[in-house]
């Protein structure tokens, strides 16, 4: 249906936000169809050699249902994790 990507930093790394939303035709619980919203970012891990980490959330309902309330918390969600380079050592 719709994909809206833009760079973005996260903790000094350069990363790619995203926004997609897709039709689900075949839910098994419901009659109609449904959207499912997919927001978040992907990143290359700084430390990692040749590993990216995705951090997204997720919702799904009808049309009228995924009207961006629910965006605060995902919000605030994703800009809780903290991306490290080991353990307990936030990158930078």
């Amino acid at each position: 249906m719709s994909y809206q990507s833009k760079s973005i930093t996260r903790q000094g790394q350069w990363a790619i936000a995203y926004v997609i939303k897709v039709k689900d035709k075949a839910a098994r619980n419901s009659d109609y169809p449904l959207i499912m919203k997919f927001t978040g970012y992907t990143i290359l891990h700084p430390s990692w050699e040749r590993t990216i980490i995705n951090v997204m959330y997720s919702e799904r309902g009808l049309p009228e249902e995924v009207d961006g309330a629910f965006d605060p918390i995902g919000k605030a969600f994703i800009d809780g994790v903290v991306i490290e380079s080991e353990p307990k050592t936030p990158i930078k």
